[in-house]
């Protein structure tokens, strides 16, 4: 669909918790960076045009670095071409 050429950044939550289970967690769930990442490099499989990554609640810089691991390899490939 032409909306997804639209979107030129993703921040992410960490957790794959809800809002409802968030507000009574007694601590913040940092979710899986490994997955994070893997879950960021389908997004831009998707999203075509976007460049900007980052993340909201619970990233931090395992989070980051997964996301440059995960798709240092697709956007390497898009330069060459």
């Amino acid at each position: 669909p032409s909306w997804r050429g639209r979107i030129g950044g993703i921040r992410a939550n960490a957790s794959k918790l809800s809002h409802a289970e968030l507000d009574e967690a007694p601590t913040l769930d940092e979710g899986d960076p490994v997955e994070f990442g893997a879950d960021y490099r389908e997004l831009i499989e998707l999203l075509p045009n976007a460049n900007v990554f980052g993340g909201c609640c619970g990233t931090d810089h395992r989070h980051v670095l997964q996301i440059r691991l995960s798709c240092l390899k697709h956007f390497m490939e898009k330069k060459k071409s």
